[in-house]
C-alpha cells in the first residue's frame, strides 16, 4: 500500500464536519465499488503523522521522514538536503523532512526499525509516525512506526450498489470498529474516509491500536 505520502481526497463530499451521501467524484465511486470484487483494497487509517522510511539499497541505513506542509511556500527549489519533494498536480505543496535519530525523543523510531529489519524487504514504505510526539496516538506510549500496508481491515465488504447502502454500512462499521478512518486504494489512487464524519461521538481515546513495527 506504499504511496507517495501526499494528501488524499475524501470518498464522500463533506462540509469538514460530516459527510453527505454524494460521491466526491466518479473515481471515488469506482474505488468503493471495487471493494467487493477485489479491485480495491482497504486499510485502517491511523491517528498519527504521515511519513516514510527509506534506504538506497538493502545494505544502506534506513532514514525516517515526516510529511511537511509546504503550502505556504516556506521552502522552494532547490530544497534543503533534509527535504524530499512530494510531486503532485499542484506542485510541491508537501515535502518529506528527514528525522534524525539524534533529534529529541526520536531515537525510538530507529529502534523500531532495528528490531524488525529482517522483515523489511523493500527500500521504501509509507508509514504513520505514532506516539506522544505525533498527535498523541491513543495507546502508543513511545514514538514508534506503523507501516501503512500492515493496517489491514479484517472484515468482508458487502456487495452494495447504491451510495445510500454504502453510507448506512459505513455508519454501522464505525459504530463497532473504532478506527480513525479507512484508506481505500484503487488503481494506484488513494481515498480517505474519516470515521468521525459518520459517528460524531467517535472519540480518539477509543481508537483501536495500530499494528506497530
Amino acid at each position: 500500500m506504499s504511496f507517495n505520502c501526499g494528501k488524499m481526497y475524501h470518498v464522500w463530499k463533506t462540509d469538514k464536519k460530516t459527510y453527505f451521501p454524494e460521491w466526491f467524484s466518479d473515481d471515488a465511486c469506482k474505488a468503493m465499488s471495487g471493494l467487493n470484487c477485489g479491485k480495491s483494497r482497504a486499510f485502517r487509517k491511523i491517528d498519527g503523522s504521515c511519513g516514510a522510511i527509506m534506504r538506497d539499497n538493502s545494505s544502506s541505513p534506513w532514514k525516517v521522514y515526516q510529511r511537511y506542509d509546504n503550502r505556504k511556500g516556506k521552502y522552494n527549489e532547490p530544497f534543503p538536503v533534509s527535504f524530499i519533494p512530494i510531486p503532485d498536480k499542484k506542485g510541491c505543496d508537501y515535502l518529506l523532512r528527514e528525522i534524525s535519530k539524534d533529534d529529541k525523543n526520536m531515537g525510538s523510531l530507529y529502534d523500531s526499525i532495528n528490531t524488525t529489519e529482517a522483515k523489511l524487504d523493500k527500500n521504501f514504505y509509507s508509514v504513520e509516525l505514532v506516539g506522544n510526539n505525533f498527535n498523541k496516538t491513543p495507546g502508543v506510549v513511545n514514538n514508534w512506526i506503523a507501516i501503512h500496508e500492515h493496517q489491514k481491515v479484517l472484515v468482508d465488504f458487502p456487495c452494495l450498489t447504491t451510495i445510500d447502502e454504502w453510507f448506512d454500512w459505513m455508519k454501522d462499521y464505525f459504530t463497532t470498529h473504532h478506527d480513525e478512518g479507512l484508506v481505500i486504494e484503487h488503481n494506484g489512487c488513494y481515498w480517505k474516509i474519516h470515521g468521525s464524519k459518520f459517528c460524531p461521538n467517535l472519540h480518539k481515546k477509543s481508537y483501536e491500536l495500530p499494528v506497530l513495527l
